[in-house]
């Protein structure tokens, strides 16, 4: 029963449930809802998907906004004294803040729907890359100076270094290779004077051995009567008396009658026997002679073709000079509106004085008969041995006869006596057609020219000592300025430490002077221009940092005065060299501390570098007088081209130039300037002197030196001022609709994320100055 129940009840429930389900009233209800939840997901996803990507576009725009606000607090002493930008002793993380409290309350205005309600959640500032770093230094030099560098540079010094280059160019290779020709030279020409002198020597000594046998040489010897002997010529021409007075003693014996020329007789043979005992002697010791004078002989011509060689050699050399590469580029460089040129006529002079250096080569022709001549020397002499020594036998052999003739003895002493004059006039340089003879003609000829070398020497080192004169009466001074002393040493310590933070080697500086020896600093004063010329040229081409750091310094430091020295220059000017130092005694000691300070000297520095008060500056005169010589010893070449022998233009042409260099540094301490040259008649300041030297310096030394200056005359150290900044700002919005699903899908950025509902976003914005 109760089973029945069961089943019965169970198939009204299923009847049941069979009509509900096959109801289909309330179906579309149903079905709307259904799509418009889907309708409603999918709009809901777009709608925060739209306000996230809104979110992330002004996030990074904020951020970049912050930290350019915060990077505005620039240090304003560098950039008003020195146009560089750093960050200043702000707090950045507080001004980061600020900066972004004051956009949000910008922003959150009442009244207001705001479909991007952002909020700070973390912030951070990080600064880097000081201005004290060399890479940051130098790129915002760059930045300051891209525009004005290049014009100034190329108005103010290129196109007046183009018109000078060709003759420089000509000039730098003329003296550079008479310079390094001169010395051995002059050591060539000193060992040839040696040998030939050693030659004469030895001639002269054969000259006495000449004297013992018949000199000078004659065709015949007359007859003589007994008296002093001092040669073979004269026992000869006295032989017959001898007999004769022998004959007449012998009858005089026979008539009884007492012997009369016994002593006349006896002195024949006496004063012959003597001098023919010394005359072996004398030809063995000059065998000897001979031997060493050809040894030495040999040993000189080595020498002589030695340095003969090297001068060819350094002429050679000379010809393909790497540095006439600069030159070359500068006076091929092209300059709109420029009509300057150089002048040509000068350039071909010394292009033609360089071809005529060949004859500074002795030719091998000249060497050979020089050689030659030592080795016959020796051997003429040993045929003459050989001739004087059967003479002395002969002779004995006379003088022991008693009757006779000494025809004989009188033919043997003429033709020894013959070979003996033939020798002296070949060795001796008596006659000029001699061995001898002819060599010192051409060696005259090759050394026309140089009889004034001497005297333009002389007057040269004169020139020179005033010069120095000039230089110490600089260097006096900063005896009376010690006081500012304390300020370089507090600069060079700023240095030394910018060295340090740079990791960079600073090393001694070399001291800059003068050369007493006027051709040293002409060719001292020739290496800087190849220097300077290159680093111009280097400018030209593709030298961006230092032509850019360069120019900086000369536009944002200060040079030295170098008008101050117009007292001293003064008196040099009217010849008082003596005096011109003392004339700085009448300045105002206040006065001279100011100028001499290292804040009116700070190119100076930039460029040298000297922990002192007047180091730097005699340094620039130094160089300056070197740049002076070289372009007014161009000047001395052309005007001297004249003289002909090479080494008499060079010595000629140095003397000029330190004239006139002398003259230009007046010029220059009285008005501040000085003519280019007298081929190109425009001004060139102190100024331009200075940038040219700035292209011969070490460019993370001249850096440090510019960073010391800046922290002395700011009192701030730029290694402790950041011109970099790296801001990271995250920034939250709060989902409207499913931030599950927003989180599921991952919408955003890789660095964003969303958290309790709000969804967060990462942005780092950089800025450099």
């Amino acid at each position: 029963m109760r089973k029945r129940l069961t089943k019965q009840h169970m198939r009204s429930c299923l009847g049941a449930l069979w009509c509900r389900v096959s109801d289909t009233r309330g179906a579309v209800t149903i079905f709307m809802i259904v799509v418009l939840a889907g309708v409603f997901m999918f709009t809901a996803v777009f709608i925060d998907y739209s306000r996230i990507a809104a979110m992330e576009v002004q996030s990074e725009r904020l951020t970049h906004a912050v930290v350019r606000s915060v990077m505005s607090a620039y240090e304003p002493e560098f950039q008003k004294d020195y146009g560089l930008f750093a960050f200043g002793e702000s707090d950045a993380t507080q001004l980061l803040d600020t900066a972004l409290t004051e956009n949000f309350n910008y922003t959150d205005q009442e009244d207001s729907f705001h479909l991007i309600p952002l909020q700070a959640d973390q912030t951070s500032i990080e600064l880097s890359r000081p201005l004290g770093k060399y890479d940051t230094f130098n790129q915002q030099i760059q930045e300051e100076m891209k525009y004005k560098a290049p014009i100034d540079f190329t108005i103010e010094i290129v196109e007046k270094m183009r018109t000078m280059s060709g003759i420089m160019k000509e000039t730098t290779q003329t003296v550079s290779v008479l310079n390094k020709v001169r010395k051995p030279y002059e050591a060539r020409e000193k060992a040839i004077d040696k040998l030939i002198a050693l030659q004469k020597k030895t001639a002269d000594e054969v000259k006495e051995l000449a004297k013992m046998i018949m000199y000078p040489a004659a065709s015949s010897i007359a007859d003589k009567n007994v008296g002093s002997i001092s040669s073979i010529a004269q026992i000869a021409a006295q032989f017959k008396n001898y007999t004769d007075l022998i004959s007449e003693d012998k009858k005089r014996k026979k008539k009884d009658k007492p012997r009369i020329n016994t002593a006349k007789i006896a002195a024949y043979k006496s004063r012959s026997s003597s001098l023919l005992l010394k005359i072996p002697s004398k030809v063995e010791t000059l065998l000897e002679t001979h031997k060493h004078t050809y040894s030495e002989g040999i040993d000189l011509m080595s020498d002589i073709r030695g340095y003969n060689q090297k001068i060819a050699d350094i002429i050679q050399e000379e010809k393909n000079r790497s540095a006439n590469a600069s030159y070359d580029k500068v006076s091929g460089a092209k300059i709109p509106g420029s009509t300057a040129k150089g002048d040509a006529g000068a350039e071909q002079q010394l292009a033609e004085l360089r071809k005529n250096l060949d004859q500074l080569v002795l030719s091998s022709d000249l060497l050979n008969r020089m050689e030659a001549s030592v080795k016959s020397q020796q051997t003429d002499y040993t045929a003459i041995s050989q001739s004087v020594k059967s003479l002395v036998t002969e002779a004995g052999q006379q003088i022991t006869l008693t009757s006779g003739s000494a025809s004989s003895l009188k033919n043997s002493t003429i033709r020894t006596a013959r070979l003996l004059q033939t020798y002296l006039d070949n060795y001796s340089g008596s006659a000029p057609e001699g061995t001898i003879g002819k060599i010192e003609k051409e060696l005259a000829a090759a050394r026309a020219g140089t009889d004034s070398i001497s005297k333009d020497e002389a007057k040269a080192e004169k020139d020179m000592k005033k010069a120095e004169l000039m230089l110490g009466g600089i260097a006096g001074i900063g005896a009376a300025a010690d006081v500012v002393a304390q300020d370089f040493s507090e600069v060079n310590g700023y240095y030394e430490e910018s060295l340090n933070f740079n990791s960079s080697v600073g090393g001694e500086q070399s001291k800059v002077k003068l050369d007493k020896d006027p051709y040293d600093e002409s060719q001292k004063s020739m290496d800087a221009m190849d220097v300077i010329f290159g680093g111009v040229s280097e400018s030209l081409m593709n030298g961006r940092n230092e032509f850019f750091q360069n120019e900086y310094a000369i536009h944002y430091f200060e040079p030295f005065d170098i008008t101050f020295f117009r007292n001293m220059a003064e008196s040099f000017q009217n010849g008082d060299g003596n005096q011109a130092a003392d004339a700085l005694a009448e300045v105002d000691v206040s006065k001279l501390v100011q100028e001499f300070a290292v804040e009116h000297q700070q190119v100076e520095y930039i460029i040298y570098g000297f922990n002192d008060v007047t180091a730097n500056l005699t340094a620039a005169y130094s160089e300056i007088f070197g740049v002076r010589l070289a372009i007014r010893t161009a000047e001395g070449l052309v005007k001297s081209a004249k003289l002909g022998h090479p080494l008499a233009v060079l010595a000629a042409g140095v003397a000029y130039g330190v004239e006139m260099a002398i003259k230009d540094m007046i010029d220059l301490f009285t008005k501040g300037h000085t003519d280019l040259s007298a081929y190109m008649k425009v001004p060139f300041e102190y100024r331009d002197y200075l940038r040219l030297f700035l292209l011969q310096t070490n460019n993370e030394k001249k850096m440090s030196r510019m960073l010391a200056l800046i922290r002395f005359g700011t009192k701030i150290n730029p290694a402790e001022r950041n011109t970099y900044a790296s801001a990271h700002v995250r920034t939250g919005m709060r989902i409207w609709f499913l931030p599950g699903v927003m989180k599921m899908l991952k919408t955003g950025q890789a660095d964003s994320s969303v958290e309790q509902g709000v969804y967060y976003a990462d942005k780092q914005a950089d800025y450099g100055y």
